[in-house]
């Protein structure tokens, strides 16, 4: 039983060819781990199924694991019915359903969708319907699996003349807050409102009033910690000048118990130009980052858990030209990274950028394009809890008149430790005799009290045999194996820090000739791995 790992490859190819052993294949493997901060995780793939019409107004949410839900408007081709549809991911971006229909209600118009997940992966949808003339908003629950627990329950108050462009936010137990824009009768001011529900879905308390003026700007954001205080912005003109000139970005800090914790805050330092389209993220002890759009920047500002501000305004992106479209920002519950993405006009056409930042709002990156494929907007953006990411957008092929939602994941700032090494089951076999490989991928990142941290995902592994050796079948629980000349397998379950994979055989019949047989083995993630130096493995066996 001879291990070698994939630094020592070439020397030992080199030493059996000096003295005079054949090399039936040492084969070199072309897939690799993340060794980069927010590097893509695999391919740009299409959210949607339906392929003809158009698909626009994404909304994303991850559980601590990296499974995905996404939701938007879908309005198929010669259809007059918009429906709200959903599709759930795991944390490798494969299928766990088809779409799915979230509303009962009927939609008209195609504004006001958000979701959020707790961190088992119950899922929260709310939306903007007209089930009466004039829009109100609504909340629709599923479980972890994606089933409906129950119909589409209106939001706002029997009072209210009309209620669009809801948000939602949804902590680790399951508690939710939603806020929306509102007017009480034609011609009265907008109000922002909002209301709290327990994780079964039923109202906590009665709608509250976040603020009340005729020059609140856009859609109000809102976000949550664990202790169940909430935090909700929005863009407004508070000048006395009969003419909007001064739109800037204010924030409401809310106890769990629903009650305003201090007065409203201006966010923004700079009030030179227009500040508007401003999202929030949080973690779970309350830090957030507040991000929104200054003239032809991104702006951001860092907020502490008791409202107030933590450090200076900075500048996410500071060249060319900003699409006047809504950035959306990330935050991981559990290390409070952050990450924000954009749509940034080059040439008249919208690109798609992200960056991202440490908890203390150091730049880890530099601004990075997300994808040049066609013309992007309306991203939006989510990350599990050690930051691992998903970003999708509405993508209009330059084509035809279709719109698809496009996605791409991203590996976190924290690392994982995968390892790969596998045993033979003889030394020395004879030609076309079945050689038995016992495969063994573990998890070498310490344990850690944050949850999610560390927990490897979309684990993968690439096995290729020798020349002339043949693969016969593999055995191993959750793990999913294609076969063809090689072996390329995806693991369906999590590897915890200090764990290992179920064990995976793959059996080979050995090469007909006498000399080495090999198996080259590659392991690789969603997360990011700093130490690549174990991710491959070569065992060798005789073959006399």
């Amino acid at each position: 039983m001879n291990r070698h790992s994939a630094g020592w490859m070439a020397r030992y190819r080199n030493t059996l060819v000096a003295i005079g052993v054949s090399v039936l294949n040492v084969v070199p493997l072309t897939a690799a781990a993340v060794e980069t901060v927010t590097s893509p995780v695999g391919d740009e793939f299409r959210f949607n199924t339906t392929e003809y019409g158009s698909q626009h107004g994404v909304a994303l949410a991850m559980d601590a694991d990296g499974d995905t839900v996404g939701v938007w408007y879908s309005t198929p081709v010669g259809s007059a019915t918009t429906q709200i549809i959903g599709r759930r991911l795991d944390a490798a971006a494969l299928p766990r359903s088809d779409e799915f229909v979230i509303n009962t209600t009927t939609i008209r118009g195609s504004r006001g969708v958000d979701v959020a997940m707790d961190f088992a992966g119950n899922i929260s949808v709310v939306f903007e319907g007209r089930a009466v003339s004039e829009p109100h908003v609504y909340l629709r629950l599923f479980n972890h699996d994606g089933l409906p627990l129950g119909p589409d329950v209106r939001v706002d108050g029997p009072a209210r003349f009309l209620a669009l462009s809801p948000q939602i936010a949804r902590n680790n137990a399951g508690d939710h807050v939603v806020v929306w824009i509102s007017r009480n009768a034609i011609g009265a001011d907008v109000e922002i409102r909002g209301r709290r529900f327990s994780p079964t879905g039923l109202p906590v308390g009665t709608e509250f009033v976040v603020a009340s003026s005729e020059t609140i700007d856009g859609t109000p954001r809102v976000a949550i910690d664990d202790a169940g205080q909430f935090t909700v912005v929005w863009a407004e003109d508070r000048s006395t000048s009969s003419t909007p000139t001064a739109r800037d970005i204010y924030l409401q800090r809310y106890t769990a118990g629903g009650l305003a914790s201090g007065s409203t805050l201006r966010v923004n330092r700079t009030t030179t130009d227009h500040q508007f389209n401003p999202d929030v993220a949080m973690d779970a002890n309350g830090n957030a980052v507040v991000i929104w759009q200054s003239a032809y920047r991104i702006c951001g500002q860092r907020i502490a858990p008791t409202g107030g501000l933590a450090g200076k305004e900075f500048a996410i992106s500071s060249s060319g030209s900003v699409a006047s479209r809504p950035a959306a920002v990330t935050m991981a519950r559990t290390t409070g990274h952050f990450t924000a993405t954009w749509a940034q006009s080059e040439g008249g056409i919208d690109r798609l950028y992200y960056r991202h930042f440490s908890s203390g709002g150091t730049a880890l990156t530099t601004a990075s394009s997300a994808t040049k494929k066609y013309p992007t907007i309306d991203p939006a953006i989510a990350s599990d809890a050690d930051g691992d990411l998903t970003i999708a957008w509405n993508s209009a092929e330059t084509t035809s008149w279709n719109s698809d939602i496009n996605s791409r994941r991203y590996a976190g700032s924290e690392s994982v430790d995968l390892d790969v090494q596998a045993t033979d089951d003889a030394d020395v076999v004879a030609g076309r005799e079945l050689i038995t490989y016992t495969v063994a991928v573990s998890n070498g990142y310490p344990a850690s009290a944050l949850i999610g941290v560390g927990v490897a995902t979309g684990v993968t592994l690439a096995a290729v045999p020798s020349l002339d050796a043949n693969v016969l079948d593999t055995i191993g629980g959750n793990w999913n194996c294609t076969v063809t000349s090689d072996v390329r397998c995806t693991y369906t379950g999590t590897v915890l820090p200090g764990a290992s994979a179920e064990p995976l055989q793959i059996r080979v019949w050995a090469p007909r000739e006498p000399g080495m047989a090999s198996l080259s083995l590659q392991v690789s993630g969603n997360q990011y791995d700093a130490n690549s130096s174990n991710d491959t493995a070569l065992e060798t066996t005789r073959v006399e």
